[in-house]
Order: C-alpha cells, then structure tokens, then sequence
C-alpha cells in the first residue's frame, strides 16, 4: 500500500474541529443535556465534555512541547463557552504542531506514569486525541438519543463536508 494513501491529520482535525462546533451549537439548544447522567467516573454529559477536552489540550500541549500547570487545563468557568474555549486551545495547539510535523517527528517517544507506565509516539498520541473524543462523542450521542433529544443524523465521517 502507498504509505500516503489515507486520511491526514489534518483532515482528522478539520473533522474533528467541525463536530465540535455542531455539539456546540445543540448544547446552546439543548443545555439540559449537558446535565444528562453517563454514569461511570463522568456523573455527567458536561463532566465528559470536559473531561474530553482537557484531554485534547494535554496531548496538545505535550506535542507542542508547552504541558501546562494542572489549573491551566481547567475552564475559566463552567459556562458552556468556557468549557469549548478548552477545545479551541487544543485545536490551536494541534494544528500548530501539525503545519511543523515530520515523519521522524511522529516517531519521537514520550513516558507516559499513568497505568505503571508505558511510551508512545508523538504519532500514537495524535491519534488518540482524535479517537478519544471520537468514542466520547459515540457515547453523549448515545445518551442524547435514549433521553429522547433531537440530534442532527449521522455524525459520521462520510457526510462531513470537510472531508472529500
């Protein structure tokens, strides 16, 4: 197989950038789903959204070479535009790193403590800033729709408009 054949990082966060924006706007909609239970160790749709968040923006800053201070992956506040703004921090750090990215780049190792410890690649770890949120959002949308509230169908990839 042609090792460029396939979906770019790029193109991962175009699309992942344009279904946040869309959760955004139903959030803005419907902000008593953000209250819905998820169960498990996010009581909440908003605990998982920040928690969702706070993810990007850790793999984020850890590629860009900035980890930031514990607080500094908190929301200013818990306002819906607060929560997002975590988002739009990631983004902007992910996509920084990307325009300078190189296959040598994307094999560097990092340690990782949590679990008794293990590495992965900065290629690893972009990866799963995408598929992080990907089973996340698989997860809300599911509590969404068995609490009976309208989400736009499908969310998958082969509708996305940033994709061709």
């Amino acid at each position: 197989m042609n090792e460029t054949v396939g979906i770019s990082f790029r193109d991962l966060l175009a699309y992942n950038h344009s279904e946040t924006e869309r959760w955004h706007r139903f959030f803005v909609e419907h902000p008593q789903a953000l209250a819905l239970n998820v169960g498990g160790k996010m009581e909440t749709v908003g605990d998982l959204v920040r928690h969702m968040f706070q993810t990007e923006l850790y793999f984020a800053s850890r590629l860009s070479g900035q980890e930031l201070a514990r607080e500094e992956y908190a929301p200013k506040s818990d306002s819906l535009d607060d929560v997002f703004y975590l988002h739009e921090k990631a983004h902007g750090k992910l996509a920084q790193y990307l325009s300078k990215a190189t296959e040598a780049s994307m094999t560097k190792m990092h340690h990782f403590d949590h679990g008794g410890g293990f590495d992965a690649s900065e290629r690893k770890m972009v990866m799963q800033f995408f598929w992080h949120g990907i089973n996340h959002w698989a997860q809300i949308a599911l509590v969404v729709r068995q609490a009976g509230m309208p989400v736009e169908k499908p969310r998958d990839i082969i509708l996305s408009h940033v994709l061709q």
